[in-house]
């Protein structure tokens, strides 16, 4: 039995190996060994077996063309999947954009709150500037959510977070975690800034 043992985990190591060995400068390497081809990673497709090429992680740091909707964790894809009633990001965030009907409508339904408000999935209002900055204002944290903050533009000097939100810059790779969901602090997106 234990033979048996020796031998499966030697034909595992060996498999590992030798899909390290096939990937070529045109492939990317998947968190599990597996390559694919560089253009698939983070398109919006998920090609990995474990999911590891349409990550926050892999993605965050991903520049998009102009002619290209960006996923709030990164991914690039078609400029025609905004609002075109089916996901096209993994996070669905190509139908939270604001120019959705769905979300412009549901922006209108404040209820209690001032037109210059925000209301939280908990009934607070907090003044709308508050909305998707990086940090939790509404109790329940409803303003840091993907389905608030996928929809937002970031302005030029700005770092987008892997859920939407947008923070300075220069909280980038600070030490600091200044999202919610950390992606300012994300290893990958430090070692390149770092590089730079």
């Amino acid at each position: 039995m234990r033979s048996a043992l020796c031998i499966i985990s030697a034909l595992l190591l060996l498999c590992i190996v030798r899909c390290e060995e096939r990937c070529d400068g045109q492939q990317w390497r998947c968190d599990d060994g597996q390559c694919i081809n560089s253009q698939d990673r983070c398109d919006g497709v998920i090609n990995c077996s474990d999911k590891s090429d349409e990550t926050i992680e892999t993605c965050i740091s991903n520049t998009c063309p102009k002619i290209a909707f960006r996923c709030a964790y990164g991914a690039c894809v078609d400029q025609a999947a905004e609002c075109d009633g089916k996901p096209d990001c993994p996070d669905n965030s190509d139908e939270m954009s604001n120019r959705c009907p769905s979300i412009i409508n549901a922006a209108f339904k404040q209820g209690d709150c001032h037109s210059w408000q925000f209301k939280c999935e908990s009934k607070e209002c907090i003044s709308a500037d508050k909305l998707c900055n990086g940090q939790k204002d509404c109790k329940d944290g409803s303003d840091e959510i993907i389905e608030h903050c996928a929809a937002f533009k970031c302005p030029k000097f700005a770092f987008r977070c892997g859920y939407g939100a947008c923070i300075s810059d220069q909280y980038k790779c600070d030490g600091k975690k200044d999202c919610v969901d950390g992606s300012d602090e994300n290893d990958i997106l430090c070692k390149t800034s770092k590089r730079k």
